[in-house]
């Protein structure tokens, strides 16, 4: 593991807005649960570049994490902003607005990552023995495929029945809200 981190801290050694290696750091120190250095390296991050809905989206991840769930609502919604096709992103805006009882917005992302999540289900081969899939439209670099790809897997693990159900239960009763209210 010192390997990997040793790569990308020589990388932004020799150049210090390689944003490559930079989103490879965040992406590795945050799998590996060191939120506070990756919270650290996205700040160096967005100094650079606001642009990469990646970046927040891990931002939104770790302040999840801290149960900071306004700021991580914002996070993901700027990462949607920049990617509507961000199915990590859209799930985690939903759940945090959800925590929120912000039920119309939590409903928009989660039905938005529901729906992209079975379009994304047919354009990505997984192998299960596999951590890694290649997402099979274009993607701007080896970079962003793997991780877009990495967070797929683990919304889909996220994305089983019980979540499934909790949207149709929300969904239930913002409408019986909505009848109510008329």
């Amino acid at each position: 593991m010192d390997t990997i981190l040793s790569f990308y801290e020589n990388e932004l050694e020799q150049n210090p807005s390689n944003l490559e290696a930079l989103v490879g750091k965040i992406d590795f120190l945050f799998e590996n649960k060191d939120f506070d250095a990756a919270s650290v390296e996205i700040e160096n991050y967005l100094k650079i570049s606001k642009s990469n809905p990646h970046v927040h989206s891990v931002l939104g991840s770790i302040l999840e994490s801290k149960g900071e769930f306004e700021l991580a609502a914002n996070a993901y919604v700027t990462a949607c902003e920049l990617d509507g096709n961000n199915v990590f992103a859209q799930f985690g805006a939903g759940k945090m607005f959800l925590k929120l009882g912000q039920h119309e917005q939590a409903l928009q992302y989660l039905d938005n990552s529901l729906s992209l999540d079975e379009i994304i289900n047919q354009s990505i081969l997984v192998d299960s023995d596999d951590p890694f899939a290649y997402v099979t439209h274009d993607l701007s670099s080896f970079t962003q495929m793997s991780s877009t790809a990495r967070h797929v897997c683990k919304l889909r693990k996220e994305l089983d029945e019980q979540v499934r159900e909790m949207v149709q239960d929300t969904i239930q009763q913002s409408l019986r809200e909505q009848t109510a209210n008329s």
